[in-house]
């Protein structure tokens, strides 16, 4: 009787000894899982940003695009000069190719009203070289560009440069976006 006794209180020590364990191995599984949770929840938030990006990179291109099709287009309107033949009055010859400045009293608009642009503030560029320098902000409210136009005898080229938000300032996730228009190659 006495052994069994002892037997019975060995078993109750530890069937008490085992309820701890168990609830050792819960909170060990419950830190696991709740690492794996942060992590997992890690990997999510910055999938978001990498979306966003592409996002952003997209508003970044078309706004560089409307900034080189501005450009384009006030090009042929003859905005930021044009290169004429240069005739001798007297033998009525060409004296060949030269660069002509627009005039200083014409502005150009790109999108709306609130994007005009007139020479004087095309600066900082050496109109004698036809180079300028615009900027269209407000792009569907989200984006802006910024234009490089040079244009002189050996012919146009612009480089635009898009930018994700609407005044071309720097931010966090600032994104941008270059479109070039080059000179022909001549060989």
């Amino acid at each position: 009787m006495i052994m069994y006794l002892m037997l019975v209180m060995i078993l109750d020590n530890n069937k008490k000894d085992n309820n701890g364990f168990a609830i050792l191995y819960a909170v060990l599984v419950a830190s696991v899982v709740a690492i794996g949770g942060l992590i997992l929840s890690n990997i999510i938030f910055k999938q978001l940003i990498l979306s966003g990006v592409g996002q952003s990179s997209q508003i970044a291109y078309y706004a560089a695009d409307v900034g080189r099709a501005c450009a384009r287009y006030w090009n042929k309107q003859g905005s930021f000069g044009f290169v004429e033949d240069s005739y001798n009055e007297i033998t009525g010859q060409s004296q060949g190719s030269v660069f002509t400045k627009s005039d200083s009293d014409i502005e150009i608009m790109c999108l709306d009203d609130t994007s005009v642009i007139s020479p004087n503030d095309l600066a900082p560029g050496d109109t004698e070289n036809g180079n300028w320098e615009f900027t269209i902000q407000d792009i569907n409210d989200n984006s802006c560009a910024k234009v490089t136009v040079s244009n002189n005898i050996d012919g146009f080229e612009s480089d635009s440069v898009g930018y994700n938000n609407a005044d071309c300032e720097s931010n966090n996730r600032l994104v941008l976006r270059r479109v070039q228009d080059l000179k022909p190659t001549i060989r």
